[in-house]
C-alpha cells in the first residue's frame, strides 16, 4: 500500500506540475498576442489615420495637430 500511495502522489504532482506549465505557457502565449495585436492595431490605426488626412489633403494640419497633441 506505500508504494501505492508514493505512485499516486507521484502521479498527482506530476499532474499539478504539468497544469502549472500548461498555465505558464498559455498566459505567456496569450499575453504575447495581445501585444502584438495591441502594436498591429496602433499601427494600423496611425498609418490608416496619416493615410486619410493626406487623402483629405490636410496632411500638414494633421501632422501639426499631432505634434501638439504629443506635447
Amino acid at each position: 500500500p506505500n508504494s501505492l500511495q508514493m505512485l499516486a502522489d507521484g502521479y498527482r504532482v506530476e499532474r499539478a506540475t504539468d497544469l502549472w506549465s500548461f498555465a505558464l505557457l498559455g498566459g505567456l502565449g496569450a499575453s504575447a498576442v495581445l501585444i502584438l495585436l495591441l502594436l498591429a492595431s496602433w499601427r494600423f490605426i496611425h498609418y490608416r489615420d496619416s493615410w486619410f488626412s493626406w487623402l483629405l489633403g490636410v496632411r500638414n494640419f494633421g501632422v501639426a495637430d499631432s505634434a501638439k497633441l504629443r506635447g
